[in-house]
C-alpha cells in the first residue's frame, strides 16, 4: 500500500503547485480561477 501513500503525497504537491499558479493568474482575473475546476 506504499504506492497509495506516494500517490497521496504526489497529489498534494501537485495541488499546491496548481493552487500557486491559480493564485498568480487570479491576480488579474479575480475569482475566475475557480472556473478551472
Amino acid at each position: 500500500m506504499t504506492s497509495i501513500r506516494n500517490l497521496d503525497a504526489f497529489l498534494k504537491s501537485v495541488l499546491a503547485l496548481v493552487t500557486k499558479l491559480n493564485a498568480g493568474s487570479a491576480d488579474s482575473s479575480g475569482s475566475t480561477g475557480s472556473a478551472a475546476e
